[in-house]
């Protein structure tokens, strides 16, 4: 068990409460002074920025005991008025750690099916552009009504997504691979850190209960990996939801493929332009 507080806009609170995944990515920080803790009785110390690096939780779990417990805040200042600009206020919770096993993460997901993510694309594309920009990873071209997604998974670009997954309140479409992300993430010895499950490309909540597998994303690997294209980084979505792969020409060993050498036969420069 541990203490955890963070400060948070006043609009954005309601009733003294928010989200467990707006909770969980908010990063901790306590009141610089003016605060002090009690738990049954044992008073605690805030692990501060000045010590510790950056604002840290305290652990709990020593004095937790059967039956009930008591969290005592005591403050010197009043809490902010809503309607004053920039309000700011501290949040406390006490937080329930506990372990999940990798095989239990991995079958735990919830699924989007491909039917309800090809209404949803096509829905996207034939909304107002205004619409379509909230979701961060999509390329809009106004002009051929498509977009771009990409189905590479985030670390390396180098590969295709084996499990593609993202986290429930994702707003994006693309996805990440669900072994990478496990693999990459930070450990002590063989058990995970705690404060690292959100989402590599938004920082969102993406906690084994807020996974989801892309059916649709899926089914696209699929079809890549059937048809010889496992080098594909990313494809292009049109409004019926029907898909094409982006082909990327390879680089040779005299530089990249889209730069051309000097003309041997005038002398002349010829003019070399790179593309992003």
């Amino acid at each position: 068990y541990r203490l955890r507080c963070v400060k948070m806009a006043v609009p954005g609170v309601s009733g003294g409460s928010c989200s467990d995944s707006s909770w969980v990515t908010q990063e901790t920080s306590w009141p610089t002074f003016g605060f002090y803790f009690e738990f049954n009785g044992q008073m605690l110390e805030a692990r501060r920025k000045i010590h510790w690096g950056r604002d840290k939780p305290i652990d709990i779990t020593a004095f937790v005991r059967s039956g009930k417990n008591t969290l005592k805040v005591s403050s010197l200042f009043r809490r902010p008025n809503p309607s004053a600009t920039g309000a700011m206020e501290y949040v406390f919770a006490i937080e329930e750690v506990a372990c999940v096993t990798h095989d239990n993460v991995v079958r735990g997901f919830s699924v989007i099916s491909g039917g309800d993510e090809t209404v949803s694309i096509k829905a996207s594309l034939n909304a107002t552009t205004t619409s379509v920009d909230d979701d961060d990873d999509i390329i809009f071209d106004t002009e051929k009504n498509t977009f771009t997604i990409t189905v590479a998974e985030p670390y390396t670009r180098s590969k295709l997504c084996e499990i593609p997954v993202r986290g429930k309140t994702c707003k994006h479409r693309e996805c990440f691979d669900l072994e990478t992300f496990l693999s990459a993430e930070k450990r002590f010895e063989d058990v995970s850190a705690v404060d690292v499950w959100r989402c590599p490309i938004c920082k969102e909540d993406v906690r084994p209960g807020e996974l989801l597998i892309d059916d649709w994303i899926t089914g696209v690997i699929k079809a890549l990996k059937q048809n010889g294209q496992q080098d594909t980084r990313a494809i292009i979505v049109k409004a019926d939801g029907t898909w094409s792969p982006i082909v990327e020409e390879k680089e040779d060993n005299a530089g990249s493929a889209n730069a051309r050498a000097p003309s041997e036969n005038t002398g002349e420069l010829m003019e070399i332009v790179e593309l992003d």
